[in-house]
């Protein structure tokens, strides 16, 4: 290192120790202030379940070209079997969820509310879908999307009954 660059060093060492008092205070604030919005802010869980789709066991001459479409298709029927009035209502009484808006709204709003928290995603390769759930009790969060992902195995079991 050369002259001007120590120089520099020893300044920038001489400013951050005369201001220490600042720069510990203003540390000092910044982690309470991140404490606190922690503590306050609501917690949000996250919970996922990773479902495969088998195939029917049929010859290849009568199976579709455009299985991924299918496939598709089929989930999203699925998924919005899963999402209807009923099937939600039911998870929501069967699990107790979302208590203070029970007191306060209608089962329409919170059977939207509901739906809003859950994401149903097929994957980009292969037969393999996503089924999440978001809610603020952890414990909760995990039931409800197992809840959802058994559903969702019934009504393929059912589906596949009814046409075969």
């Amino acid at each position: 290192m050369d002259e001007k660059q120590q120089k520099q060093i020893r300044l920038l060492l001489d400013v951050v120790l005369r201001r220490k008092k600042i720069i510990f205070t203003s540390m000092l604030l910044a982690i309470v202030a991140g404490i606190a919005v922690y503590l306050v802010s609501p917690k949000s869980y996250q919970s996922t379940a990773l479902l495969m789709y088998q195939r029917q066991k049929v010859s290849p001459s009568t199976m579709s070209p455009d299985y991924k479409t299918q496939f598709t298709e089929i989930i999203t029927n699925l998924g919005q079997q899963i999402t209807s009035r009923s099937s939600l209502e039911e998870l929501i009484n069967r699990f107790q969820l979302y208590p203070e808006l029970r007191k306060e709204r209608l089962v329409d709003d919170i059977v939207s509310s509901m739906r809003q928290s859950i994401l149903i995603v097929p994957e980009k390769k292969g037969d393999v879908f996503r089924v999440t759930y978001e809610g603020s009790d952890p414990r909760q969060v995990a039931r409800v999307t197992n809840a959802l992902a058994a559903k969702f195995i019934e009504e393929n079991l059912r589906f596949r009954e009814e046409w075969t």
